[in-house]
């Protein structure tokens, strides 16, 4: 067993000898060179947030930021890079380097007007050649929903005369979703006692 007391080494590259003496053999002596490369400590991988999550109406706008901070929690500089597993996120920028510092990095939904109504997961990677513990990750959670549904009336304002005594011819008005969303449910009531209203609901 050949042992090494490096703790107190800078870094750097050392070279030494263990020589292996044998009176009775033939080659009395025989050495082994031995070579230690002293890395500088290894950096950390800290970041923030630890997992986003964001909801998203179908068909609307295409493009929206988030960001990450990734900072050395070690000793060093801590050289990393930014990847994803998803057509649907970029990283801006997709590298840097740190000896503490906090770096700031936008995180770019973009290619969203395709994206049908569901949940899609995706992935941050953060990796380093020189951290002890790369790569991390930074879950990224999207829910894509139908908008709000908008109610369209084909009149908002009416206009009617009658004589006193009699009542009113009856008028009508439309009521739809005007939304490409699920069905929409309503009700119609009245504020003044001489006004009614029939339905008193429906659905578009």
């Amino acid at each position: 067993t050949i042992g090494y007391s490096s703790a107190n080494l800078a870094t750097g590259t050392y070279s030494g000898t263990i020589m292996v003496s044998a009176p009775g053999a033939s080659n009395t002596v025989t050495n082994i060179n031995v070579t230690l490369t002293v890395q500088g400590a290894p950096g950390v991988i800290a970041y923030y947030p630890a997992a986003l999550s964001n909801t998203l109406y179908a068909g609307g706008a295409n493009t929206f930021l988030r960001e990450i901070e990734v900072w050395n929690a070690g000793t060093g500089t801590l050289f990393y890079t930014l990847s994803d597993n998803v057509s649907w996120l970029q990283e801006n920028p997709t590298a840097g380097a740190s000896l503490g510092e906090h770096g700031l990095h936008s995180l770019v939904y973009t290619n969203l007007a395709g994206l049908t109504v569901g949940i899609d997961p995706g992935r941050v990677t953060i990796a380093s050649t020189n951290a002890g513990n790369t790569p991390q990750y930074v879950d990224v959670l999207l829910q894509v929903v139908y908008p709000p549904a908008t109610l369209a009336a084909s009149a908002v304002d009416l206009t009617n005369t009658v004589f006193q005594g009699q009542n009113a011819t009856n008028q009508s008005v439309r009521l739809w979703n005007s939304s490409d969303t699920n069905a929409l449910g309503y009700a119609v009531t009245s504020t003044v006692p001489w006004l009614t209203v029939s339905p008193a609901g429906g659905s578009s």
